[in-house]
């Protein structure tokens, strides 16, 4: 089934962007406001032959009286106040769409900007002043009539006086009547400037320098890599954005988390937090991402490797010499073969002595508790990762990777 007529213009209307919209409605306000100028006001127009009337006598019905001058100039002068009255409205109601235009003009202006965000409450402001554009745009587009210049002008009834309309008439001109305040509307763009404050929004790639209040003994194993060290950094210069801008961040705090990289010596510091306290009390809080550049300008800040693994490898190297020691120290039977001329031989072997048996019970488990000593060295070795020593007072430089905006 065809889309009628009003649903194409519709989609059509839908899918122009809202710049060309905005071009369009204020065109054919405009259009429509001349169109109308044009009916009231024909100063070259001719006057409009009056068509005399055939005389038609009835004597039921009372003659009426002759017009005046008098009542014919002073109904010409109520009509040209009301031609000059809406006149007036047409122009109020056209200063007020230019306020409007240059507040939609304005707002598109400061969404364009790099170092302001763009708001919800700043997009309901824009569409709800496109709405009160397209409502004065539906208003305007069908004022009340008045009567014209060139219009035959009414006979005065029985009992009427020059200039009174009929009760119906006047009743039209006051249903259709247009009642525009210019001062309404400079009010409500004055107001509209002052609560439509941007929210500080730091872009990817922004960077400023802070103080590490606290250090750290980063951990060079992968535990570390899931469960960081965390620390504190006092932010002491503006955040620089791209394009020359910048944002005042100075004195707040940031909280960054990292580990040790063994192969580069280097702590990896990543950002967490970012949290302000401005003037009056009003606190920003905000989640980030962001990596730490040292002072060398690389990534992640240069420490001090410490390891003590080698003391205890060196422990459990010494418990496993003397575990051999004792090892070679334990005496063991020898057995003797006794070859005789006499044609006897046999075989005889020594019994352990007690003192023999001492020396064997002293060297057997002094080899043993070397052994597991040895044993409890290297495990300890193990457990006692190297660290990556990190100062506190240290100045780095925060790089964020995603954009925030601070509210």
């Amino acid at each position: 089934m065809s889309e009628s007529l009003s649903d194409k213009f519709k989609k059509k209307w839908l899918d122009l962007p809202p710049r060309s919209r905005t071009v369009i409605a204020i065109a054919v306000l405009f259009g429509s406001m001349v169109a109308i100028g044009s009916l009231f006001i024909k100063p070259h127009s001719k006057p409009r032959k009056q068509v005399e009337q055939p005389a038609v006598s009835n004597m039921l019905l009372p003659k009426p009286k002759d017009t005046t001058g008098e009542q014919l100039s002073a109904q010409n002068s109520a009509t040209q106040k009301d031609v000059d009255r809406l006149k007036g409205d047409l122009e109020a109601a056209a200063k007020d769409s230019r306020a409007l235009q240059a507040r939609i003009d304005e707002m598109e202006r400061e969404r364009k900007q790099p170092a302001n965000g763009v708001t919800s409450d700043m997009m309901k402001e824009l569409m709800e002043m496109k709405g009160r554009l397209e409502a004065m745009e539906r208003k305007g587009t069908a004022p009340g009539k008045a009567p014209a210049l060139s219009d035959p002008l009414p006979v005065p009834t029985e009992g009427g006086k020059a200039g009174e309309e009929p009760p119906e008439r006047a009743k039209d001109q006051e249903v259709s009547r247009i009642r525009v305040s210019g001062n309404a509307a400079t009010t409500t763009v004055a107001q509209a400037k002052q609560e439509s404050k941007p929210t500080p929004y730091l872009t990817a790639g922004s960077m400023f320098e802070a103080i590490l209040l606290n250090g750290m003994d980063a951990p060079t194993n992968s535990v570390a890599q899931k469960n960081p060290m965390p620390a504190v950094m006092r932010i002491k210069t503006e955040a620089l954005l791209p394009n020359q801008y910048s944002h005042d961040v100075k004195e707040c705090f940031v909280l960054v988390s990292g580990f040790g990289i063994l192969s580069s010596e280097r702590a990896q510091l990543r950002t967490e937090t970012l949290s302000c306290v401005r003037e009056g009390g009003k606190t920003m809080e905000a989640k980030v991402d962001g990596y730490v550049v040292g002072e060398d300008g690389r990534v992640g800040a240069r420490g001090r490797l410490v390891s003590k693994q080698g003391q205890k490898i060196a422990q459990a190297l010494t418990a496993g010499v003397l575990s051999g020691f004792a090892t070679a120290l334990t005496p063991t039977q020898v057995p003797r073969l006794d070859l005789s001329t006499g044609g006897n031989n046999f075989i005889s072997t020594q019994r352990a002595t007690p003192q023999s048996i001492l020396e064997t019970g002293v060297a057997k488990g002094f080899s043993s508790s070397a052994n597991m000593v040895s044993q409890f060295y290297l495990e300890l070795a193990k457990e006692m990762t190297p660290v990556v020593e990190i100062d506190a007072g240290r100045k780095l430089t925060v790089v964020l990777i995603k954009g925030v905006e601070l509210k």
